[in-house]
């Protein structure tokens, strides 16, 4: 086993201890979640979100009553999330870990799928097909190549379809392989699903009047 989770780990404890996502709310992109589950008749099903984090995603989705496990690769994060919903049936792990069973109807994946690490994009995206059952949906949030990319950096490699990954030098990520995807390459990696909602960016504009790009979509197995 290679030293990357320890790594990742370290960091993210580091992060939370230092109040990462303490101030901040839900993202908006939760509202279409809550939106197409209604939809495909998935409220009492069984989600996974791996990477929840602090819960500040997650806490909003339980309380209107769905059925979600979820962990974290942080056991900071992870004790903030119960401290705030006790009932939060999360662990700390890391999600390429886990036993590849079918047995969940939807799962999302809310900016976890940027930390490729020692591994490339597509193992992520092939531990989603061995997890959802036929049918499920996969919903999605991560990187985009638009991204301003403020701290020091070197660049590690380079898809066809344009996406690249970095390796950070400075901040929080110190060392940590994160990927930012084109569009090209996210349909490529999920041209299997079908597309319930079709992949938009969000801007979100920092302080220093840089700016993060995600995209998001809702796609489903066949």
């Amino acid at each position: 086993m290679s030293k990357t989770p320890a790594l990742v780990s370290s960091n993210w404890n580091r992060a939370y201890n230092d109040g990462k996502y303490d101030q901040e709310g839900p993202i908006p992109f939760l509202k279409e979640i809550l939106e197409y589950l209604k939809k495909e008749k998935l409220n009492d099903g069984l989600g996974f979100y791996p990477g929840c984090g602090n819960g500040r995603n997650l806490v909003p989705l339980l309380e209107k009553g769905l059925n979600i496990k979820a962990n974290d690769i942080s056991k900071v994060a992870v004790d903030k999330l119960k401290s705030r919903f006790p009932k939060a049936n999360a662990s700390v792990g890391d999600f390429l870990t886990l036993d590849s069973v079918k047995q969940y109807d939807y799962l999302l994946s809310i900016q976890l799928f940027q930390h490729v690490n020692e591994h490339g994009p597509e193992t992520l995206f092939e531990k989603v097909d061995q997890l959802l059952k036929p049918k499920g949906l996969f919903i999605l949030r991560v990187n985009s190549i638009h991204t301003q990319i403020v701290q020091d950096y070197s660049i590690v490699s380079k898809s066809e379809q344009g996406g690249f990954t970095i390796k950070y030098k400075s901040g929080q990520k110190d060392g940590q392989h994160i990927h930012f995807y084109s569009a090209e390459e996210i349909h490529s990696l999920t041209n299997k699903y079908e597309v319930l909602m079709p992949l938009r960016e969000e801007f979100i504009p920092r302080d220093d009047g840089t700016y993060w790009v995600q995209w998001e979509t809702i796609l489903k197995k066949s």
